[in-house]
């Protein structure tokens, strides 16, 4: 789990222990967290900040990996 707040990705971690996710401080620990090919899910607003997030996450992604653009 990643997100720009450090407070906020430690509290989806904690309430959500069941699901043993893994906290990442930055997006490019998350792409090394991720078994290959990766899988990510952007859970962000539309529009311009769907287009940022996704050009630094691609910064650590490979061709075979995928992105899901979940949010609104």
């Amino acid at each position: 789990v990643y997100d720009r707040s450090a407070e906020t990705t430690r509290a989806v971690v904690e309430n959500h222990f069941e699901a043993r996710l893994v906290a990442c401080a930055s997006l490019e620990e998350l792409a090394g967290a991720l078994r290959l090919p990766r899988v990510a899910i952007l859970l962000v607003p539309a529009g311009a900040p769907v287009d940022e997030a996704f050009g630094r996450l691609a910064l650590h992604l490979a061709p075979d990996d995928v992105v899901i653009d979940a949010g609104n």
